[in-house]
């Protein structure tokens, strides 16, 4: 993973400031280990026609694989996982997407 390539990040708890740093895999991480695997087949995402500010209620990501053939699909709900960050403020649509393809990379 490449820190300047945006792939990866340590993040300190506002919480906790002497704890030592987490180590975080941001999405552009997760979108390098995707592509780079030898198995990975596309993604799709579709999204709510129903809308909260805005944004959709939902988003799902499918992620296909050569070597299932069952695609694996996660729905992020904009209600469970929406921050109070800039991005978030700024660009709630793409945060929304974001989490729903970290969530679908992790299983």
């Amino acid at each position: 993973m490449n820190p300047v390539g945006r792939e990866i990040f340590l993040i300190r708890s506002d919480d906790s400031p002497d704890d030592a740093p987490m180590v975080v895999l941001g999405v552009d991480g997760w979108s390098h280990v995707l592509n780079s695997h030898k198995q990975f087949a596309g993604m799709q995402f579709i999204e709510s026609d129903q809308l909260v500010d805005g944004v959709p209620t939902w988003i799902e990501c499918t992620l296909h694989r050569w070597d299932r053939r069952v695609p694996t699909s996660v729905r992020e709900y904009f209600d469970e996982v929406r921050g109070v960050s800039q991005p978030w403020l700024t660009h709630p649509r793409r945060m929304l997407r974001h989490k729903a393809l970290v969530q679908c990379a992790r299983l």
